[in-house]
């Protein structure tokens, strides 16, 4: 793959934990993406706010918001929002109930980086 897959594209990664959201960051980084990580919803409606994102990968489970509330934070700010990408280690929400609330698509931890990459490399390409 190459390593300028994500070139010019700028991601946020949004999850309580910080070992995810670094291995996920630097790997991304690595594919040429701006990477910019929150530990929580409120930090990253900030980040949202202040900065343009082509993508957004957000864990559901959060400690003061879920997910969810952010996909709904990001649909509701712009018809040209960014893709959100859902993942959790929980079989709280089937993959059609994600994609009906907005999402783009919902990865299940633990899941292949390979799959990831790929899914931000399609939905920046196409975004």
């Amino acid at each position: 793959m190459s390593d300028v897959l994500l070139q010019n594209k700028t991601l946020l990664i949004v999850d309580d934990e910080p070992d995810l959201r670094g291995i996920l960051s630097s790997e991304l980084e690595y594919l040429g993406a701006k990477v910019y990580q929150a530990e929580n919803v409120s930090a990253a409606k900030f980040i949202i706010d202040q900065h343009h994102i082509d993508l957004v990968i957000s864990d559901i489970r959060m400690p003061g918001g879920t997910g969810i509330d952010l996909l709904n934070y990001i649909k509701s700010k712009s018809s040209d929002a960014p893709p959100v990408i859902l993942i959790t280690g929980f079989a709280d929400i089937s993959n059609k109930s994600a994609i009906e609330k907005g999402a783009a698509a919902l990865l299940s931890k633990p899941f292949l980086l390979e799959d990831l990459f790929q899914m931000a490399n399609n939905l920046t390409t196409n975004h």
